[in-house]
């Protein structure tokens, strides 16, 4: 990541550890001040990539709020980063957000967060999905 707010109370593995609990704050990652905030995902050899799925937000009282408001999912293209258009997301207010695209092989993306309420990522998880089998 870009950085953590507390890598001892939110680390980076909160990230994808596969358990999203909205009714518990202490479950998710939380980036440190200023955006923007990156998260990268490497594999040793390239992985084929179709859907990406962000929880997100804080539980205030009775009610999730304040998902990451805007972002892009990136990939590495022999040394850029390179957006995938279809997710390039303004606006956003879903805490439970995802989206599919046109199939997409790196060993390296990145998801980068250009907006948030007050400059502070609350992530529970980032799921990256590869093509069904068919």
């Amino acid at each position: 990541t870009s950085g953590d707010r507390n890598a001892a109370k939110s680390p980076a593995h909160l990230l994808n550890d596969g358990q999203i609990d909205l009714q518990h704050n202490e479950m998710r990652w939380l980036s440190a001040a200023e955006v923007p905030h990156t998260i990268d995902f490497e594999w040793p050899s390239a992985k084929k990539l179709t859907a990406i799925r962000v929880v997100s937000g804080y539980l205030s009282g009775a009610h999730v709020v304040a998902p990451i408001q805007s972002f892009v999912l990136q990939f590495d293209d022999n040394g850029t980063w390179r957006d995938i258009e279809a997710t390039d997301t303004e606006d956003n207010t879903a805490i439970d957000w995802h989206c599919r695209f046109d199939p997409i092989a790196s060993h390296r993306f990145r998801l980068q967060v250009r907006a948030t309420e007050g400059d502070i990522s609350r992530i529970w998880e980032i799921e990256l999905y590869a093509p069904v089998k068919e």
